[in-house]
């Protein structure tokens, strides 16, 4: 067994034991994932960002991929993909450490893991004029955005083309979230919820990206207060 997995692993009882104290931002962060839908969900989490993610997937016996295949890399560095259940102790861990911290990004689909995986892989490696192939970490929220912009149209849509999702951090905004979607998924009259009036769409993206403000009512007006008052720099 690794250093990394037996120090998952005495960390297991108490992270089980905190999981009832610390449930209410992963349940926020549970109910922005799973509204308006009823797909499957799952993790997309660099194990380069956090070296005990792979450690903790092992000792809670969660299913789960490495992305990463033949790249001369370790294996704890590769991107894992996991799926996310309700109310299970990995996921709550999860949902309820990773906000803010850039780990990776959240996703939902009607595929499998192991289909998901053989999707997401396509999208690892993109070739520039002279022939040489990137790897490209789509799955750094800090990255997404633009990688989605250099996908060309069609890559774009055949990302998307499985029906997924996908949630990330906001860079420097550690209470937003942000949902993207392809853009054709959305219904004709789209506009007019006014949930979607403070949607933010690149020009010629093909993808929808919503911002999602994690924080309660209690929490927002609190920081508004704060700022008022010229204690934040707002």
């Amino acid at each position: 067994m690794s250093d990394q997995t037996q120090t998952a692993t005495a960390e297991t009882t108490a992270t089980a034991a905190t999981v009832a104290a610390t449930t209410a931002p992963s349940q926020r962060l549970w109910e922005a994932i799973t509204a308006g839908h009823d797909l499957p969900l799952y993790g997309l989490a660099d194990g380069a960002a956090n070296a005990y993610i792979h450690a903790h997937l092992q000792v809670h016996n969660v299913p789960h991929l490495a992305l990463y295949k033949d790249k001369g890399l370790p294996e704890e560095q590769s991107p894992w993909l996991f799926p996310l259940t309700q109310k299970e102790t990995f996921s709550e861990w999860y949902l309820q450490e990773s906000p803010a911290q850039y780990w990776g990004i959240l996703l939902a689909t009607a595929l499998p893991l192991v289909k998901l995986a053989d999707h997401l892989r396509n999208y690892l490696t993109m070739q520039d004029e002279q022939g040489k192939l990137h790897l490209m970490r789509f799955y750094d929220p800090r990255v997404t955005n633009a990688y989605l912009d250099a996908l060309t149209a069609q890559q774009r849509q055949g990302f998307f083309k499985p029906g997924l999702q996908l949630w990330t951090d906001a860079p420097g905004q550690g209470h937003t979230l942000l949902h993207y979607l392809e853009a054709n998924s959305f219904e004709d009259n789209r506009l007019e919820n006014k949930n979607l009036e403070n949607n933010s769409q690149q020009p010629n993206s093909h993808y929808r990206r919503t911002p999602i403000d994690l924080r309660t009512n209690a929490q927002a007006a609190a920081e508004a207060q704060a700022c008022d008052e010229g204690d934040c720099a707002c």
